[in-house]
């Protein structure tokens, strides 16, 4: 009996495995839930009254049902309670009544995804497409089938019209259109024939940003003050504007004014905007602002990117509406250091009081091109007449601040806003001009960019330059002072050639006064001239004996040395345990920093040559000419042809024998600066760190500080006064442009580089064909002195071990890839929940600006750490490439 009750009992429990089996098996293997579809309207009803309310999608619904799974729950997630509304929408669309079968599947990644054009749409019997119809349930069906195939919410459904490019319909406005569509069904026991298909907060487009924006010319307005906009216009040198009109912003590393001027913490709290929870920083208003009057005022918008300054290359004309989502934001929207940077040391200010939307989308286009490769915002855009400098645009001169831009982009929104403009944006602008106006108060007629002169003692020519709105003036204060023409008529760029009588005496001074329109007490350029020195006495090469002696004075200097604000001893970055030359206090913050290189313990080198003594500057400087001289076929000649730093351009080739030279008379210039071992991240040669280099590297490096500090380009810019704190090598002529060469040089790199040049000359008893002697000489670069070389101490190995950590990044990072023009956002083909390494895009890529691909500012660059030496993904790639022609082949790199 026993024994037959346990069979019973097994069979009991078998039976009922299978029975339960076959309950589970009448579902599909994601089903969450039944619930009928008169609970799915209810709830979508509710869900379309608070969306009215709040614009914001709700994280779940909850629904009356029953749940299929003992984890089921009623209270639906996004992802579910979407599909749920797709499924009721497409059944009522048929007359069914069915129960729905709530499925679980994951989130969409991106569902705000949409290019969708369309402000109203029929929600049954739409327009026949390529694919399905152009209504919102053959919408919801295509949509339910992704997600089933995929097993994901997919972003979009795409809108494929004849003969047209896709378009992305979102599942944000998928998702509000079927709550206004169940809910309208709700009201009135019948789906609606169409529904519009807005589905954004207005806070969240760029009227509702505009609105928030346009508060900056309040804050303008109201806020009155003191600017120290740049060298030219600062409280140190007494020259700040005064009682003008600024929107204060946060401090951005600049030199002058922190904590006080516009960034006097009184100005706090700065301007910031709140859209939809995410709160904007005014630099961030400013890529917003400036890539939404891109959107609206050309065809391909602001994520087509600017590729050079000169041509315009968007074409004008009606682009986004004023209803579309604000632009994303990125990490490099921080301001730059001198957002008001309008220096008339170098141009004048914009000569134009209007600006047309032309000028307004030709400025902000090469700001948003600049700002990527910068990584900030760039201070200022310059038109002018030089390509290579500027914008060319006939009758336009002169600089524009990315302040000023900021003022202008506010005033064109206001414009818009206050006209009630949102559509066709480009047609209802093209006449309007918009003020360009900085500091709201009557601006100088006269602009000086010339501030000083400096004469030598036989009283040479130079050039002077300003700018002005009406006739103007010139008048020297000396009788020894010389003017030509000593007055004019307005112009934007106005050269007079000042010049004195021989000095024979003391060096002295004066200056030239130029009056005109409302300047009636005058601007005063500085004129100074050297005082007559007896011709030099002292050889070049005895200078050089001594000179050269600073090589033992580095070595045998050791201590900590901050060279500029990534290496600070307070941050724990700075150079310690290094070599270097003491040189004294330097006029910079780090002067009185206890423990560094201007410690009071250091003794600072200087040259005794005969009866003269030289500082560690005037070396640099004499050293310096001596080598123009010895290397240069023009020699120091080739400055006075000088047209920018890198034009015209000069030959290198053998000129004066060096027994022959003597030294020159140190400038009264030849000093340092603040920070004369500043250079951030230093140089590279093609992308390499640098080693050795030739003397066309330290010619091109010796010669561009030179003339930046102590000599001047007449027309172009004045000398700084001293030893700039850096030289930078580039691509553009802003930059000294030697082939390979990127990044920054310090001027005490270049000492240590000029001693081992003439250690070399001295050495191998060179005297003739200089040039020709070193030409192929490879000088060391290093100078910290710590130890090997990284080419010597790090090998393949050891960059191997991290390169191969790029595959775990690869692994971890998964997202969406923009591959080329067949796998894009836009089309619905992008790669998507792809595994990638996120790098360091090139600035003229196109996909640059795409929200949500592999550029997305949330992905960090991947970047090497070998040996302390931190490499990019591209350099890794050389390297790695580089290696492994060495490693499987015979001929190795060769």
């Amino acid at each position: 009996m026993k024994r037959f009750f346990l069979f019973v009992s097994a069979a009991l429990i078998a039976l009922s495995s299978v029975l339960s089996c076959e309950k589970v098996k009448e579902y599909p293997e994601e089903a969450m839930a039944k619930v009928s579809q008169s609970a799915i309207i209810d709830a979508a009803a509710q869900a379309y009254a608070e969306w009215e309310d709040a614009t914001k999608l709700p994280e779940t619904l909850k629904v009356e049902g029953e749940p299929i799974t003992k984890a089921s729950s009623l209270e639906l997630t996004q992802p579910q309670y979407q599909y749920a509304l797709a499924q009721a929408l497409v059944d009522l669309a048929v007359n069914k009544k069915d129960d729905i079968i709530v499925l679980g599947y994951k989130p969409a990644q991106h569902p705000d995804r949409d290019s969708y054009d369309g402000t109203s749409l029929k929600v049954t019997g739409g327009i026949v497409l390529d694919e399905g119809f152009e209504d919102l349930s053959s919408i919801a069906a295509r949509f339910i089938e992704e997600a089933k195939t995929s097993g994901t919410i997919p972003n979009r459904t795409l809108i494929s019209r004849k003969n047209e490019s896709p378009l992305s319909f979102s599942t944000n406005r998928l998702t509000v259109c079927l709550l206004r569509a169940l809910a309208a069904y709700k009201k009135d026991g019948a789906l609606p024939a169409e529904i519009t298909t807005e589905y954004l907060s207005a806070a969240a487009t760029l009227k509702g940003f505009a609105q928030q924006f346009v508060g900056i010319l309040d804050i303008w307005e109201k806020t009155v003050g003191t600017v120290s906009a740049d060298g030219s216009h600062c409280t140190d040198n007494n020259s700040a504007w005064k009682n003008v009109h600024f929107v204060p912003v946060p401090h951005s590393g600049g030199a002058y004014a922190d904590g006080k001027d516009q960034y006097d913490p009184m100005y706090q709290p700065y301007f910031t905007i709140e859209i939809d929870g995410t709160t904007y920083s005014s630099a961030q208003t400013w890529g917003i602002a400036l890539r939404g009057i891109m959107d609206l005022l050309t065809k391909e918008g602001s994520s087509m990117m600017q590729k050079n300054r000169n041509p315009f290359e968007h074409t004008m004309g009606n682009g986004a509406s004023l209803k579309e989502p604000i632009p994303a934001v990125y990490d490099y929207d921080i301001w730059g250091m001198y957002p008001w940077y309008e220096s008339t040391n170098d141009a004048p200010p914009i000569n134009k009081s209007e600006f047309t939307p032309f000028l307004i989308a030709r400025c902000a286009s090469w700001f948003l091109t600049r700002q990527v490769a910068l990584g900030k915002i760039g201070n200022y855009q310059l038109f002018g007449t030089d390509p290579d400098q500027g914008f060319v645009e006939e009758g336009v001169d002169g600089f524009v601040s990315a302040m000023r831009m900021w003022l202008i982009a506010a005033r064109f929104y206001k414009y818009l806003l206050d006209n009630n403009i949102t559509e066709n944006v480009y047609d209802a602008v093209k006449d309007v001009t918009f003020s360009t106006d900085l500091y709201g108060v009557e601006m100088p007629d006269i602009t000086l960019t010339t501030q000083s002169v400096s004469l030598n003692a036989e009283g040479a020519e130079a050039t002077a330059k300003f700018s002005a709105k009406k006739d103007w003036t010139a008048t020297p204060s000396e009788g020894w002072i010389h003017v030509n023409p000593a007055s004019g008529a307005a112009g934007t760029s106005v050269d007079i050639k000042i010049s004195a009588d021989p000095n024979t005496g003391a060096a002295r001074e004066g200056k030239v006064v130029i009056k005109g329109g409302n300047v009636t007490d005058g601007l005063e350029i500085a004129v100074t001239q050297a005082q007559y020195v007896d011709p030099s006495t002292t050889t070049l090469k005895a200078f050089a004996k001594e000179f050269v002696k600073g090589l033992d004075v580095w070595e045998a200097t050791v201590g900590t040395v901050e060279s500029e604000n990534k290496h600070l001893i307070e941050k724990g970055t700075a150079w310690e345990n290094v070599h270097f030359i003491p040189v004294g206090k330097t006029g910079g913050e780090y002067d009185n920093h206890a423990g560094n290189q201007h410690d009071p313990k250091w003794t600072p080198w200087v040259l005794n040559v005969g009866d003269k003594q030289f500082t560690s500057a005037q070396a640099w400087e004499i050293a310096t000419r001596g080598l123009l001289d010895m290397v240069l076929t023009d020699g120091q000649g080739y400055i006075a042809k000088m047209t920018s730093r890198n034009k015209p351009g000069y030959t290198l080739g053998d000129n004066k024998s060096f027994s022959e030279l003597m030294t020159v008379v140190p400038s009264e210039y030849a000093k340092w600066n603040a920070y004369p071992w500043y250079e951030e991240d230093g140089c590279t040669y093609n992308g390499q760190p640098i080693q050795e280099v030739g003397i066309d590297m330290i010619t091109k490096a010796t010669l561009g500080h030179l003339v930046r500090g102590l000599v001047g380009i007449p027309g172009v810019f004045n000398p700084l006064g001293a030893i700039g704190n850096f030289q930078q090598f580039g691509t553009d002529d802003s930059c000294l442009m030697l082939e390979g060469y990127d990044g920054l040089i310090s001027p005490m790199r270049e000492l240590i580089l000029l001693m081992r040049v003439y250690k070399y000359i001295l050495d191998n008893n060179i005297d003739k064909n200089v040039y020709s002697a070193i030409k192929d000489v490879k000088f060391e670069y290093d100078m910290y002195h710590q130890g090997e070389a990284p080419s010597t101490k790090t090998t393949l190995k050891d960059f191997a071990k991290e390169f191969v950590k790029g595959l775990d990044v690869w692994q971890a990072t998964v997202g969406t890839v923009e591959s080329e023009g067949q796998h894009l956002i836009e089309k619905g083909t992008a790669w998507e929940n792809a595994h990638f390494i996120p790098i360091v895009p090139n600035p003229d890529c196109e996909y640059l600006s795409h929200a949500g691909n592999q550029y997305d500012p949330k992905y960090t660059p991947w970047v090497l750490n070998v040996g302390g030496q931190e490499i990019s993904s591209s350099q890794a790639w050389e390297i790695a490439i580089r290696g492994l022609m060495t490693l499987v082949t015979a001929e190795g790199e060769e």
